[in-house]
Order: C-alpha cells, then structure tokens, then sequence
C-alpha cells in the first residue's frame, strides 16, 4: 500500500511546523534536513524523555520529506507512541 501525501500541504505544515519548534528540537530537524540534502540514507532514532516534543519535531521532519516528494516512514516501539504519527506503525516483534 503506498499512502499519497499532498506536497503542497506537506511543505505549508513543515514551513509552519519549524517556526515553533524549540531549539533543541530545531538543532534534530536541521541535522536531518542537512543529511537529506545531501542524500545520505540512514536510520533515525530520537530517544528524549516524555513531553520533550519528539512527535511534534518528527511530524516536522516527516513534512519536510513528504513535502519534497520522497517516503518517510514512521515507527514507533508501542501502539499508542504510533497513533501520534499520521499512517504511524508499531513494530511487533
């Protein structure tokens, strides 16, 4: 199943999304954006302690992908991390 995202929304959430985003969070987004840019492929795993704002600068970064035309995909390790994520996933093992 291929999910389609709206590019022009996609970039306005990530446009809107990175003028609030606090300065650690802006430093995660900024490193990530960079190694996109510069087509570097990988694994993320952002590991912060409750109400840091992960979802909310994950959800940045997933616009700025999405916006750009390419695939993020996100999961998470439990059901209700993966309900924070639009189309989110739980890694069952």
């Amino acid at each position: 199943m291929r999910l389609q995202y709206n590019k022009q929304e996609c970039t306005q959430n990530f446009e809107e999304r990175s003028q609030t985003l606090n300065d650690e969070q802006r430093e995660f987004v900024l490193s990530i954006q960079r190694k996109l840019d510069d087509e570097q492929g990988g694994l993320i795993f952002l590991n912060r302690p409750a109400g840091r704002g992960k979802t909310y600068a994950s959800n940045c970064l997933l616009n700025y992908v999405r916006g750009e035309g390419q695939t993020a995909l996100a999961w998470a390790s439990s059901a209700i991390a993966a309900m924070n994520y639009p189309s989110g996933r739980k890694n069952c093992t």
